[in-house]
């Protein structure tokens, strides 16, 4: 056996049977390719349920097509086969093909296999050589199967070799590789389908292996194409005899080619023909071989060839442009092309031809047009003129000039295109002169046409172009301009694929169809990927129709996670479609079950996921509940599933899944699946390692041992398995979850812990790679834990008294503790640990022995089973061995000297002896740095030394056996050093009398001294001191008078350095008004102490909004660098020398990019201070002191290294100064300000100059930042003074480049100039150490100057009444505006039109014309009229029917009965309407026809004619007929019908209601046609049939009758009745017969004779008292009938007839007659022995339409009959003797004039001959009307209302109106049955299943009066039912046999309802029989007899109010 069938089913007393899978191509790998008709896995699934049913017709075929095929090959060696299903099955003759195809010996095998085991090793010898030697990958087939003789599997096997053998395996002399242009290799399809598609013409596209093969022409061509010659008349062929066609064409392959036919020709022509059996019979071709000898007829027909191109045609071409056709020769047989061109002047030009060599043979053609003028270009083919030659193209002027052109477009992006998605890009050519656009496409593949471009001219010199890729990949795209490519043509676009919906696939618990409840949440996802891009959409619909909220997320690019709750039992259905396709598989039906409670749990990785080749395991517990328990594995492959009793309520179940996939794991309890089943679990491909060389162990995963809140651990080794992910759960007995903590040792091993918290089972589940480890899951029982507080501590260890370097102990005794291990942790004072023994004393108490080294607070922890007890720790004072008291410091009185050694003394005498090292000391040094004292022994103790580095205080930090001492605190001092004395100030240079002066001394480095400072002047001068207490002091002196002062400064009467100072005093100045602020002091104008600011002062302050950020696509982006050098900032700081290089590093750096980036920014420094080189500048406000800058003002800047700069100081002359300077030290800076050399206030001023910069500080400025025009240069100011060091970056993003120009001024601030070329919105950028300045970026509106003359507009010059138009208004290239639009219509009526924005300048007016005529356009572009405004239009009326063209064979006689036809509607120049077509059979029956719109204004109309006779097509649009409507077209017989036989049980006479019987009609001899059947009951209701093709030569016809009663059958072929097509049953049942014997028993009175009547009436509106009526009997008495309300808006009108005789009912409305009235009906008796007649044709009739009646004359005995009609004019009348007893007879009244509705205008006339009158319907519909004289001698008119609203009267008297002319006559919704106002709703209207009942309801009781019709057009019929609820509404059912398509028309007053047609995809399984649908209306029955009830359909007009 080579592989089981797909599922397996076990368990505890259930259990379950897959079916039997095909047979399915794989490749070698086994990976699971398209198969060959390119289906995908699901597709494949799907398709093959359906179409390897038992009875699928095509079997026969294929069995016929396989046997051939086998033949073939077996008469190489003398067999033969006769049935495929019993002729391989003893392996012999499936050997000997096997051995010719591969051309190999097979092994060893049975030569005469009697027994079935020789047959089976035969056969299995077979398949072990197909699958091991030839390498074809067999899947679900075994020996078995061929011995058995199942014919599918044999099939599919036999069609595998074909795949392989016959198409994989050859590689064909004209075979084209196409591995490259897919991206993987052709499937045997795919290459078959290419060969023939490149030998085959181009007028005869071959796409499939079916239909396009029907008519016998294709293989006629195929066989020419293999062979030129043999068959050259093949196009001439007509495709109406597509059995002589094919037939020919085959037996000439056959006898010349030697290709046999595999497939018969009427095989071939069959609608149904098998796909496989084709392939099979044309994968001969490839090879085949003419035979030498061959009649092989020349062909040379310059007919057949085609001339195409601009250059042949009558206008486009231009002087010196190049004028280029193209000439296709590939039917025309071998010759050469020659072309003349003669110019106007009779002069021959050159041109030239190359020929491209392609499958259509075709040659270029390119000539120079040198002058204006008529061409003649004469294009000859084998020397003969070829078909429209000579052409007359007419050269225009010279050729305008390419490079003015300009292309934009999506159609032109690099990206953005997708396959099979419509793309555009428009070519303005305004200023580029004469020429014609020209687009030339190049496909990945390097081909020219295969993607044809549509270039549409759209006026004043503009083109769209657009076009459709078919593949993915680089397209160039070419764009020419009068022959000459435009600038930057070729335009590379990559086109990317498009959605696929057929490559998502779902998975999930939520779409299985079983499982679900309610109440649960029902989970799938949906992956898309390789889908390419599209909408996915998830929807799920419950039991009643209504849709259930789903959740979709998108969880990455190719995953959607979806949900839902179902909330009722019930069918459900989940939708799922991705780019409006719905997805393999889709819709997905799901069945939710009740909620339900059950104990049984399920758990284990099986449940979620697993790996090929090894088990998938899982544990399932039942936990007391009862029942039948059975498992079920539904995936992609077998699932082998094993399950161990574990005798203890639970059972371990393990199954073997050997595909890749989602398998659904159902767990059923008496049959019903789990809460939560089934279990989804995902099956992962093998991977590099094995699960079952996995170990684990430890205390974890034993049984017992594991304590209650104590983490157990185990471990995990994983060496020997290889890499893959590890997971560990743990669940408790609860089926909770317990925390596991996972670590990977980096050794291959996880140590794995976790803890127990209940004293109840747990299991540990460990898997890896998603398989259970061996072993795994282990259950596990923890205990509960020890007792740690019953643990005691005693002994002397741990009390009082321990002494330091003494040995002491302690017990731990753990008796009444429990069990658990004990731990000890001692630590000393210092936290080290202190070492200790312990000894076990075997009686449960332990001793504990350590020694103390330390003093102080020892701590004992004691833990038993990892747990402290709870006196632990236990805290043990250690006493020391000395007394520390008495120890004495010496030596703390000395003062040590800086940069020498000092030294204390312990005095230790009178403590005793110490031991070794237990001194220390540690020194704290003025500055806060350690260091330790060297310690050596002294004669009275020890002795401390230490450095001293510094001056200032010391402390001494002495410590003797670890006891601290007190600490000593000592001052060291300097040497004595009067050259480090400093003295700085402005009272050393410069005062002002009166005013004090000060400096400061700073000593601090100079020693302890005596400071001395005299001053010495013109007066004395009080000196004051003041201490700082930091080494320093303020020297304050007064003086009184001016002059010069010595000021003398000594220390230790030394001059210091700089001393005697000299200092100018000046006179008193008053300066408290003079203020300093700016950057460069770090502080603003508000930071000064006082508050104090001018009021003529500007302020710094500045608000820095930030603008938030845009993620808008930029089209560019321009950048800038500058850089600054040194210069500019040496001119700051006066002399001072710098270095420029130094200060090049501040610069202006910009990033050239076209979109925003974000990176990541350098971090910049924003201390407060000024930063280091980096000019900055502060201002002295003096205003208050001089208003004029008189006064002088200086600045002296110290470093903090003492150089002195002077800083530049700008007098700007208004009272302020700007000092600038540039800080090149780190610290603190001081500046000394003077004004006439007073300090001014605050000064001097200290700023900290940091490293870093601040990009706060930089300010941008300017109306650049604002607002800009196009085309204008403008600018702005970007200012860094102040921000530090820092590269500056500018970026201008926006919809066009904005070039820049940067200025630097020298001063710290440059001026940016742009100059942006497009408006919108720009966005600059401005970074300083790549941060956004304040306010950056700004946002700048660009704004157009306004041109209205540069505004586009697109709009038709032609246009239709009442039909909204719309006018797109282009102004992106006039500047900013807003269109205003003005329609004036011919009566001078204006009226502006609705705008609305589509963005970027781009509007659209709508307006409806109401009138036709000529209407003026005024367009204005913010109130300037725009070019060439006004524009006119004609408006031409709603809709033309005359204009309508009506063409085909459907509507020409000698359309053959039987066989469908068509014809073609077009409506282009006919304007917007509905098109109605209505199509009578010679009875006047409706004949079904479907119209299919092409969607460009064009229809084709298909229709089966039945019967022989006189059709009738109605053409009407708009309601009114097209010209020449209706058409009669005589359809005329087809076949022989006298060869055709009937039989079958459905001929019987006696029937059974309600059983289904069949007719059988074989029709093998009579040639051509198809059978038509009508069934008739004695009511006259037609019948639902099915008439089968069985693609044999019979027809089965299957019919059910479903009342009793007698049925008349009438079976045509051709059209024509056949012998025995004429039949007569009777139906009935047990109740009927019971019924009709008492009737016949019981009525003898003579009332009995006649039928009683019933007439049902419709009211709508009206009230039943309304309605009265009477009825005249022959005799002429009057009878009044009863009337019975309904109750559904309707009356029955009930009379017993007493007489024989024609009577007339007189129905009234208010007292008048209805329409219609009075009606006639014949009352006879029964069985009277007379000829009666009946039907509508006797009563009524419509002109040119034809009237039916029916004359009965079965019981008249013999006579002749004769039948007449007279009237008005000329009837045509023909009879038709139907041969049982009665004859139809139908007429045609040519014309008639009448009226159907009158109207009274209430106006006088004498003589109405002198009037004319027409009228207008509210659409404008104007047409004349009968005017008449009404009894009452009112002017009256006649018409047939079609609109509601008002109607408009115009009544002439030569030409002019009548007096209250026109008249107003307002039509109701009651005249008029209104399609829009029916309601349709229901699941059926938008999915089904095939054999299944679905429904919609319609609601037509607010639409009015109308009659209501439905179809079903699809695969198969679809049986209809129409219920009528008491509530106005009718439910709809119908039926489906197969899946696929359905299109449902729903009709209510011959108009389609809304919605209507609606599509309704249909899925499930179908019945796989071939079945033709007859669509029955349901309606009244048109034929009255008595005794029967009728429903007559009578309007009743509401009274019609004329205004």
């Amino acid at each position: 056996m080579y592989n089981q069938p797909n599922g397996y089913s076990t368990g505890f007393g259930g259990g379950g049977v897959l079916p039997e899978n095909q047979v399915i191509y794989q490749n070698e790998q086994g990976e699971l390719l398209e198969d060959e008709f390119g289906r995908t896995e699901e597709e494949f699934d799907e398709d093959m349920q359906r179409e390897l049913a038992d009875d699928a017709p095509w079997k026969k075929i294929q069995q016929n097509t396989f046997t051939r095929w086998a033949n073939e090959h077996l008469k190489l060696v003398n067999r033969h086969i006769d049935d495929l299903q019993t002729d391989f099955s003893d392996g012999l003759n499936l050997i000997a093909l096997i051995e010719v195809l591969s051309q190999k010996k097979l092994p060893k095998h049975n030569r005469r296999p009697n027994f079935r085991s020789q047959k089976l090793e035969n056969v299995s010898v077979v398949l072990d050589f197909l699958e091991n030697t030839e390498r074809i990958r067999l899947v679900n087939i075994d020996a078995t199967h061929i011995v058995d003789g199942k014919l599918k599997l044999i099939l599919g096997l036999i069609w595998t070799l074909i795949l392989h053998y016959s198409i994989s395996l050859p590689m064909w002399e004209f075979e084209v590789p196409d591995g490259q242009n897919q991206g993987r290799d052709a499937t045997p399809k795919q290459k078959l389908m290419s060969w023939i598609q490149g030998k085959l013409p181009p007028e005869l596209p071959i796409t499939n292996f079916t239909s396009d093969w029907n008519d016998g022409r294709a293989i006629g061509a195929l066989v020419d194409a293999c062979a030129p010659g043999l068959y050259p008349d093949w196009a001439d062929r007509d495709p109406r005899n597509a059995l002589s066609n094919a037939k020919e064409a085959m037996d000439l392959a056959e006898q010349f080619l030697g290709i046999p036919q595999l497939i018969q020709p009427h095989e071939m022509i069959d609608p149904k023909v098998d796909e496989q059996s084709m392939m099979t019979y044309l994968s001969q071709y490839p090879n085949a071989k003419l035979k030498p000898g061959s009649p092989v007829k020349p062909k040379t027909n310059s007919a057949r060839v085609r001339c195409y191109g601009k250059g042949i045609e009558p206008t486009g071409n231009h002087v010196d442009a190049p004028a280029k056709f193209h000439v296709e020769t590939f039917a025309a047989g071998k010759g050469n092309v020659e072309v003349i061109v003669i110019n106007p002047k009779g002069q021959k030009e050159r041109c030239d031809v190359e020929f491209r060599n392609d499958k259509n043979q075709t040659y270029d053609c390119t000539y120079y047009p040198t002058m204006e003028g008529q061409y003649k270009v004469i294009v000859k083919f084998a020397g003969q003129e070829v078909p429209r030659s000579p052409f007359s193209p007419y050269i225009e002027g010279k050729s305008g000039d390419a490079s003015q052109c300009r292309a934009h477009g999506p159609g032109l992006e690099p990206s953005g295109v997708m396959v099979d998605k419509p793309t555009w890009f428009e070519v303005d050519a305004t200023n580029a002169g004469n020429g014609l656009v020209e687009v030339i496409l190049i496909d990945p593949r390097g081909r020219q046409d295969a993607v044809p471009v549509s270039v549409k001219p759209l006026g004043n010199g503009r083109f769209r172009c657009e076009y459709v890729a078919r593949e993915p990949g680089l397209h160039s795209v070419n764009v020419f301009f009068a022959g000459k490519p435009i600038p930057q043509s070729p335009y590379g676009v990559n086109v990317s694929p498009s959605s696929d919906a057929k490559k998502c696939r779902a998975y999930g618990r939520g779409i299985q169809p079983k499982g679900v409840r309610t109440g649960d949440v029902a989970e799938f996802r949906v992956v898309t990927k390789d889908a390419g891009e599209g909408a996915m959409k998830a929807t799920v619909t419950g039991p009643d129709n209504n849709e259930l909220p789903c959740r979709v997320t998108k969880a990455n690019n190719t995953t959607y996670e979806c949900g839902y709750v179902p909330n009722r039992v019930g069918p459900h259905t989940v939708n799922i479609t991705y780019g409006g396709a719905h997805i393999p598989k889709s819709p997905f039906p799901v069945y939710v079950a009740p909620y339900k409670e059950s104990r049984i749990r399920a758990y284990g990785p099986g449940l979620e996921g697993g790996v090929v080749g090894f088990p998938a395991d899982f544990m399932v517990e039942t936990n007391g509940e009862t029942g039948s328990l059975g498992f079920s594995i539904e995936g992609p492959s077998q699932a082998r599933i094993e399950c161990h009793d574990n005798g203890d309520g639970s059972a371990k179940v393990r199954y073997w899944p050997t595909i890749p996939g989602e398998y659904a794991v159902h767990i059923l309890c008496n049959d019903e699946d789990i809460p939560n089943s089934p279990f989804m679990a995902w099956i992962e491909p093998p991977g590099n390692f094995d699960p079952t060389k996995v170990r684990a162990f430890g205390p974890g995963i034993e049984p017992t041992g594991q304590i209650i809140g104590k983490p157990t651990d185990f471990t995990v080794d994983t060496n020997s398995a290889g890499e893959a992910p590890l997971r560990v759960q743990v669940i408790d007995q609860e089926y909770q979850p317990v925390d596991v903590q996972i670590r990977n040792n980096g050794n291959g091993t996880y140590a794995c812990k976790y803890t127990p918290t209940q004293p109840i089972r747990h299991v540990v589940m460990v898997d890896y790679g998603g398989v259970a480890i061996p072993n795994s899951p282990y259950k596990v029982w923890p205990t509960e834990p020890s007792n740690p507080s019953k643990v005691r501590v005693y002994g002397p260890g741990v009390e009082r008294g321990v002494k330091m370097n003494n040995p002491t102990h302690f017990t731990v005794d753990c008796k009444q503790a429990g069990p658990g291990d004990i731990s000890i942790a001692l630590t000393d004072t210092r936290n080290q640990d202190v070492p200790f023994s312990i000894d076990d004393n075997q009686d449960g108490t332990f001793t504990i022995a350590y020694t103390p080294k330390l003093p102080g607070i020892h701590c004992i922890s004691v833990l038993f089973g990892d747990s402290e007890i709870p006196i632990s720790p236990i805290k043990v004072n250690v006493e020391p061995s000395i007394d520390v008291s008495k120890i004495r410091v010496e030596g703390v009185d000395t003062m040590p000297i800086v940069g020498q050694p000092a030294q204390i003394t312990l005095n230790t005498q009178a403590a005793g002896p110490l031991p070794p090292n237990a001194v220390r000391g540690r020194i704290t040094n003025p500055s806060g740095n350690f260091q330790d004292a060297i310690i050596t022994p002294a004669h009275n103790g020890y002795n401390l030394r230490f450095n001293v580095p510094e001056p200032g205080q010391y402390i001494v930090e002495p410590e003797v056996c670890s006891l601290p001492l007190s600490p000593v605190i000592l001052t060291a001092v300097e040497p004595l050093d009067p050259s480090k004395v400093r003295a700085f100030g402005p009272g050393l240079s410069q005062g002002t009398v009166n005013k004090p002066a000060d400096f400061i001394v700073d000593t601090r480095n100079a020693g302890n001294g005596q400071l001395g400072v005299t001053v010495e002047g013109p007066s004395e001068s009080k000196i004051d001191y003041e201490d700082n207490n930091d080494g320093s002091c303020r020297v304050t002196y007064h003086p009184t008078v001016a002059g010069n002062y010595n000021i003398n400064i000594l220390y230790e009467r030394k001059h210091i350095p700089g001393s005697p100072f000299h200092a100018v005093v000046r006179p008193d100045l008053d300066t408290r008004g003079i203020f300093c602020y700016g950057p460069g002091l770090d502080k603003k104008v508000d930071d000064n102490t006082d508050g104090r600011r001018s009021r003529n002062s500007s302020t710094t302050d500045y608000d820095y909004r930030r603008s938030s950020s845009h993620t808008d696509e930029r089209k560019s982006a321009i950048s800038k660098e500058i850089s600054s050098g040194g210069s500019a900032l040496s001119a700051l700081i006066g002399h001072t020398p710098l270095d420029p290089l130094a200060l090049s590093k501040s610069s202006i750096s910009v990033t050239d990019t076209h979109e925003r980036t974000t990176s990541t920014s350098k971090a910049v420094k924003t201390s407060k201070g000024v930063f280091l080189e980096s000019p900055t500048e502060f201002t002295v406000d003096a205003r208050a002191v001089t208003g004029s800058g008189t006064g002088k003002v200086e600045c002296l800047l110290t470093s903090p290294s003492g150089r002195l700069v002077r800083c530049p100081v700008k007098n700007i002359g208004d009272g302020t100064y700007l000092v600038q300077y540039a800080p090149y030290e780190i610290g603190m800076h001081q500046l000394d300000v003077t004004y006439e050399n007073i300090p001014v206030p605050g000064s001097p001023f200290r700023v900290n100059a940091v490293p870093g910069c601040d990009p706060l500080r930089v300010r941008a400025y300017g109306p650049g930042l604002e607002s800009a025009m196009t085309n204008e240069p403008t600018t702005f100011t970007i200012e860094t003074k102040g921000a530090g060091q820092g590269s500056l970056g500018l970026a201008i993003e926006g919809p066009s480049e904005a070039k820049m120009i940067c200025r630097d001024n020298q001063d710290g601030t440059c001026v940016m100039e742009y100059l942006p070329t497009k408006s919108g919105q720009y966005d600059i950028s401005i970074k300083f150490a790549e941060q956004h300045v304040p306010g950056s970026p700004f946002h700048v509106n660009v704004h157009d100057r306004l041109d209205s003359n540069k505004v586009n507009v697109k709009m038709s010059q032609t246009m239709r009444a009442n039909v909204q138009q719309e006018i797109l208004i282009d102004g992106q290239a006039a500047g900013p505006g807003i269109p205003s639009v003005d329609i004036t219509d011919i009566h001078d009526r204006r009226k502006p039109a609705n705008i609305r924005s589509r963005g970027e300048g781009i509007y659209v007016a709508e307006f409806t014309p109401t009138s036709e005529g000529l209407h003026r356009v005024d367009i204005a572009w913010s109130d300037h009229p725009i070019a060439k405004s006004p524009f006119n239009v004609q408006v031409f009326p709603h809709f033309e029917p005359h204009k309508v063209i009506v063409d085909g064979p459907g509507i020409r006689s000698g359309v053959p009965a039987s066989l469908p036809t068509n014809f073609r509607v077009d409506t282009r120049d006919a304007g917007f309407e509905h098109l109605d077509i209505l199509i009578k059979n010679p009875e006047g029956l409706i004949v079904p026809n479907k119209i299919i719109d092409n969607k460009d204004g064009t229809y084709n109309v298909h229709y089966r004619p039945e019967d022989v006779g006189r059709y009738t097509v109605n053409v009407n649009y708009g309601g009114i007929p097209v010209n020449n409507s209706p058409f009669i077209v005589k359809v005329d017989p087809i076949g022989d019908p006298s060869k055709c036989h009937v039989s079958g049980p459905g001929i019987s006479p006696h029937v059974q209601v309600g059983e289904e019987y069949t007719i059988t009609v074989d029709t093998h001899e009579a040639g051509p046609g198809a059978v038509t059947c009508r069934i008739r009951s004695t009511h006259g209701n037609d019948l639902d049939i099915d008439i089968v093709d069985n693609q044999d030569g019979t027809f089965n016809i299957f019919y059910t009758p479903h009342n009793p009663g007698n049925y008349t059958i009438k079976i045509k072929f051709g059209g024509q009745d056949i012998p025995g097509g004429d039949l007569m049953v009777t139906a009935g049942d047990d109740k009927y017969y019971r019924d009709h014997i008492q009737e016949t028993h019981t009525s003898k009175h003579v009332a009995s004779q006649y039928r009683p009547v019933d007439f049902r009436l419709p009211v709508g509106g009206g009230h039943m008292s309304d309605i009265t009526a009477l009825v005249r009997t022959p005799t002429g008495k009057i009878h009044t009938p009863l009337i019975e309300d309904n109750l559904d808006g309707t009356v029955s009108i009930k009379y017993q007839p007493s007489e024989i005789g024609l009577h007339e009912l007189d129905v009234f409305y208010q007292g008048q007659p209805i329409a219609g009235s009075p009606f006639k009906f014949h009352v006879d008796q029964v069985q009277t022995g007379y000829v009666t007649a009946y039907g509508p044709g006797l009563s009524h009739g419509v002109c040119n339409e034809p009237c039916h009646f029916r004359i009965v004359t079965k019981d008249a005995g013999s006579g002749g009959l004769a039948v007449a009609v007279e009237g008005p004019s000329k009837a045509e009348i023909q009879c038709k003797d139907n041969k049982d007893g009665t004859c139809d007879v139908t007429y045609w009244p040519v014309f008639m004039v009448g009226s159907q509705s009158e109207f009274s205008l209430r106006v006088t006339e004498t003589d109405i001959n002198e009037l004319h009158a027409t009228i207008r319907s509210p659409s404008g519909i104007e047409e004349p009307c009968l005017l008449k004289k009404l009894t009452n001698g009112s002017l009256g008119i006649s018409f047939i209302p079609k609109e509601m609203g008002d109607h408009l009267v115009n009544v002439y008297r030569d030409g002019r109106h009548i007096k209250n002319s026109p008249f107003r006559i307002h039509v109701g919704s009651s005249e008029i049955g209104d399609a829009s106002k029916v309601r349709v709703f229901g699941r059926g209207l938008q999915e089904g299943y095939a054999n299944q009942t679905n429904d919609f309801t319609v609601i037509t009781r607010d639409a009015g009066y109308g009659g209501l019709s439905l179809s079903i057009e699809g695969p198969s019929k679809a049986d209809i039912e129409c219920h009528d609820n008491e509530d106005g509404s009718c439910l709809v059912t119908y039926k489906p046999t197969e899946p696929g398509i359905y299109i449902i028309n729903i009709k209510f007053a011959d108009k389609h309802v809304t919605g209507s047609p609606f599509t309704v995809k249909v899925g499930g399984q179908g019945s796989g029989r071939l079945k033709e649908s007859i669509m029955r209306d349901r309606k009244a029955a048109e034929i009255t007899h008595i005794g029967s009830q009728c429903e007559l359909s009578l309007k009743i007009p509401e009274c019609l109010n004329c205004v």
